[in-house]
């Protein structure tokens, strides 16, 4: 009977303990990440073509992720530029990213902006391809010399590690179709196009109000910004910050995203649909 009770001093030690055991873990996978993008070797791929990078910092509780996470890409030498968006204007992010490479360029912005706003600072560069990861992650460069390669050999539609299929069937460590990607972002200069135009068709119908999306669902539009639905690939296990999670600062625990999330992805569907028809 004590043992089975919910309250019982016993359950909570084991579930305080199961916390700390996942906390050391987590712990234990960020100072891999970091000790191997400061060691490890730069990296190439079979092609002479370039990407720009584009990270987004919105949270003081994932900034200590920033500086390891752009060493992770300023090894890899297919990576003509990174771009850091500071959009926490109380942060300065010369202070957080002390890495410093002519490929590098740091930008706090003067007011906070939504996760949209990457699009736009990648549209500012004049880049074939690009490729935007989320902050919370911990990506290796041999996984972004992987989904760089994949974006190469079908430039058509958007590629990325994690996605999920409506509704809500999340998948990664897979090679397959989604519906949606999310956290990482392989993208051409025509795909970026492709969602500010869909950006304007949404407000024209009606879906989206004038000041245009203001939400934190940019990723359902850049989803379908291909002539077919998006890909993901298996790069291996993807790390994650432990506030990827976190109610307050996980932009998924908001209230409203999954409704918001069901809402745009129906209207998106609806308005490109015409886009993906076959000619004739």
């Amino acid at each position: 009977m004590f043992e089975r009770s919910q309250g019982s001093p016993l359950r909570a030690l084991v579930r305080r303990g199961r916390s700390w055991t996942v906390h050391a873990v987590k712990r234990l996978l960020y100072w891999k990440w970091v000790l191997h993008v400061r060691t490890c070797r730069e990296i190439s791929v079979p092609s002479a073509s370039k990407v720009t990078v584009v990270l987004t910092a919105y949270r003081q509780e994932r900034m200590r992720n920033l500086d390891p996470l752009v060493r992770s890409v300023l090894k890899c030498r297919f990576v003509e530029k990174v771009i850091v968006s500071n959009d926490n204007p109380q942060m300065r992010i010369a202070d957080e990213v002390v890495v410093r490479d002519e490929r590098l360029v740091l930008v706090d912005q003067p007011a906070r902006r939504g996760c949209q706003h990457r699009w736009e600072v990648a549209r500012a560069e004049n880049a074939a391809y690009y490729i935007a990861i989320d902050d919370d992650v911990f990506l290796y460069p041999k996984q972004l010399a992987l989904l760089f390669k994949h974006l190469l050999n079908r430039p058509e539609v958007p590629h990325g590690l994690c996605g999920c299929k409506m509704p809500f069937e999340f998948h990664e460590g897979q090679e397959r179709e989604v519906d949606l990607l999310y956290e990482i972002y392989a993208i051409t200069r025509e795909h970026l196009q492709v969602y500010f135009d869909c950006i304007e068709r949404l407000k024209t119908c009606g879906y989206l109000p004038a000041g245009g999306l203001n939400t934190p669902c940019d990723f359902v539009v850049i989803s379908h910004s291909g002539s077919g639905d998006p890909v993901i690939h298996d790069a291996g296990f993807v790390a994650r910050c432990p506030s990827a999670h976190a109610e307050g600062v996980a932009t998924f625990k908001e209230d409203g995203f999954v409704n918001q999330t069901v809402e745009l992805f129906a209207a998106v569907r609806e308005v490109e649909a015409h886009r993906r028809l076959p000619p004739g």
